[in-house]
C-alpha cells in the first residue's frame, strides 16, 4: 500500500525577513513566517477536528463492519477520513493532518499484535485513529513544555520533556539554520526542499528556525494564549485583545494588572504605593494652592521613595 498523503515541502532562508515557501500537494505555493505553520496548525479550530471530529468520523463511517482488505482501507481514508480536515485557510494543518494519519496506518499494519485485534475496517481504523491521538499527545506535551521553559514557568516534569526534545532536535538545526540550496544547470533551476508530513517534524522545523533568529514561543502572562514576540524575547505579554478590554491589548494592560496583583500580596509594594500617591497627592495640592515653595521638598521625597523602593526590591529579588 502507497503512501495516500505527502505532507509538504518547505524552502528556507537564512534572511529572517523573508518567508518560508510552503509547496502543497496541489502544486499551490503558500509564504509562512516562522512560527506561522505551527500557530495555524493549533489552531482551536483544528485540534478539534483532528481529535474529536476525527473520533467521530471514525465510529461514523457506514462500511465499518466490511472484511479488511486493502481496499477498504484505500477507500476508508481516501473518502472518508481525508475530508475531516479540510480547510483552505489552513492548508498546512490539513496536509499535515492527512499525511500523519496516512504514517498511522502504515504503522498499524506493520504492528502484528495490532494487526492481530483488527477483523473490520472499522476496527483497523480505530487503532489507526488511536495511533495518530498518541502521536498528537506527544506533540503537544513537547509544545507547552518549550512553550512554559521559554517563559520562565516550566516545572519539573515539563524541564524534562523540552530537554527530550531538544537534544533530539539539535541535530536537526545544524540543517534547518542554513539556507536551502538553489542550482542552475543547463536552463533548469532546482530548489532544494525539505518534506513535513507530521506534527513532531513540524515543530522540530519552526523551533529550529525560531531559535536561529533567537525567538521562541512563549506564553502570555496576562491571557495564558501563545504568542512570539515579535521583537525582545524577554516579552511578557502578548499583543492580542485582552480579557479584561477588548480595546486594549495585553502588553498595553498586562503590566498594570501584574502590578495591582503583586500590590496585593507584597507589603512592599502596598507601603511604596501608598508613600507615591500621598506624595503625588501633596504635589498637586500645592501646585493648585499656589504654594510653589513646597515642591522641591515634595519632588526630593519622592525621588527619595523611588531608590527605597528600587533598593529593596533588589535585595528581596536577590535573596
Amino acid at each position: 500500500m502507497s503512501k495516500i498523503a505527502q505532507g509538504i515541502k518547505v524552502y528556507y532562508d537564512t534572511d529572517k525577513n523573508k518567508p518560508n515557501i510552503v509547496f502543497l500537494s496541489d502544486e499551490t505555493v503558500k509564504y509562512y513566517p516562522d512560527g506561522g505553520m505551527l500557530f495555524e496548525f493549533i489552531d482551536d479550530e483544528v485540534i478539534y477536528m483532528m481529535t474529536e471530529k476525527l473520533q467521530n468520523r471514525v465510529r461514523l463511517y457506514p462500511n465499518n463492519n466490511d472484511p479488511l482488505t486493502v481496499e477498504s482501507i484505500t477507500e476508508c481514508f481516501s473518502e472518508w477520513l481525508y475530508y475531516t480536515l479540510d480547510e483552505e485557510d489552513k492548508p498546512v494543518a490539513t496536509e499535515i493532518f492527512r499525511s500523519s494519519f496516512s504514517e498511522s496506518i502504515h504503522r498499524v499494519l506493520e504492528n502484528e499484535n495490532a494487526m492481530q485485534k483488527c477483523s473490520t475496517v472499522g476496527e483497523f481504523m480505530s487503532a489507526c485513529c488511536d495511533d495518530f491521538l498518541s502521536y498528537m499527545k506527544a506533540f503537544s506535551l513537547f509544545f507547552d513544555a518549550l512553550a512554559a521553559e521559554a517563559s520562565g514557568e516550566a516545572d519539573v516534569f515539563q524541564t524534562e520533556i523540552a530537554d527530550i526534545f531538544k537534544s533530539s532536535a539539535d541535530d536537526l538545526y545544524e540543517i534547518y539554520k542554513k539556507k536551502c540550496s538553489v542550482r542552475h544547470k543547463n536552463g533548469m533551476t532546482q530548489v532544494e526542499t525539505h518534506n513535513i508530513t507530521n506534527p513532531i517534524q513540524l515543530l522540530d522545523f519552526e523551533y529550529s528556525r525560531l531559535k536561529k533568529h533567537n525567538k521562541s514561543v512563549k506564553i502570555c502572562q496576562n491571557c495564558g494564549r501563545y504568542f512570539i514576540p515579535p521583537k525582545r524575547n524577554d516579552t511578557v505579554f502578548c499583543q492580542m485583545p485582552s480579557p479584561q478590554n477588548e480595546e486594549k491589548t495585553c502588553r498595553e494592560i498586562g503590566p498594570q494588572i501584574k502590578r495591582n496583583e503583586k500590590r496585593k500580596n507584597d507589603p512592599n509594594e502596598l507601603e511604596h504605593h501608598r508613600k507615591m500617591s500621598s506624595i503625588r497627592m501633596g504635589i498637586l495640592r500645592a501646585k493648585n494652592g499656589g504654594e510653589d515653595q513646597l515642591l522641591p521638598g515634595l519632588r526630593k521625597m519622592l525621588e527619595i521613595e523611588k531608590k527605597r523602593y528600587s533598593s529593596a526590591t533588589d535585595y528581596n529579588d536577590n535573596k
